[in-house]
């Protein structure tokens, strides 16, 4: 199977995108030409997340990946792009990769600690068992950026938001939860930072429409 990360309308030269990509069982994953990869993990029976980022450069517009084919295997991808983050040391520490749960139906990122005023914390869940049927709930104060469920195979949902954090420190984001997730659901959870660059207050984020209705680049597949 075939796919791309699609930059959204409205980007501009040294914004940064952050890809995402679950697939609720493990496959062979073949990253996209030009992006450097943060994480790439899997587990059997919870699935595998594909983490990437890119400071964006004058005639960038889509990414193609490729996966190996797994039968009934829900496939969920997207791409979010930042504004104001520090273009040479983009994330603010060196996060846990992401990390396979088991067993619950509000999925808890873990916590991480910010060094810079002003960072980024973005949180993941992806659920593998369970496709939310009404829209995915960040934790308390966070802001959702990516909110996709497919029905496409055996089912699957991809949570992510975003909270700025103005001063430094440790934060905890908290659950995800979501009607139609269950207490027997798996999947993985992840939590990172991006950095602000020292001339903005904050990172102001940039995401286009797709034909969901909510701002973002969003796909979904069962192969």
């Amino acid at each position: 199977m075939t796919g791309d990360f699609t930059l959204p309308g409205g980007w501009a030269v040294n914004d940064v995108a952050i890809a995402l990509w679950f697939k609720i069982e493990p496959a062979v994953f073949t990253a996209p030409l030009g992006l450097t990869q943060r994480h790439d993990v899997s587990t059997a029976g919870r699935g595998q997340v594909y983490a990437a980022h890119r400071v964006l450069q004058s005639g960038d517009t889509t990414f193609a990946w490729a996966a190996t084919t797994v039968t009934n295997a829900t496939t969920l991808w997207g791409a979010v792009v930042y504004r104001g983050v520090d273009t040479v040391t983009p994330f603010d520490l060196t996060e846990a990769a992401p990390a396979a749960y088991a067993n619950t139906a509000t999925p808890n990122p873990p916590a991480v600690t910010t060094v810079t005023n002003g960072a980024f914390v973005i949180a993941i869940a992806g659920d593998n068992k369970e496709a939310a049927t009404a829209a995915i709930t960040p934790p308390t104060n966070y802001t959702i950026a990516i909110d996709i469920a497919s029905t496409a195979g055996d089912d699957g949902s991809l949570g992510v938001a975003h909270r700025e954090i103005t001063t430094a420190g440790l934060e905890d984001p908290g659950t995800f939860s979501a009607t139609g997730w269950a207490a027997a659901d798996d999947g993985y959870v992840w939590t990172f930072a991006l950095r602000p660059a020292s001339a903005v207050s904050d990172a102001q984020e940039w995401m286009n429409r797709s034909s969901i209705p909510q701002r973002r680049i969003v796909r979904h597949v069962s192969y």
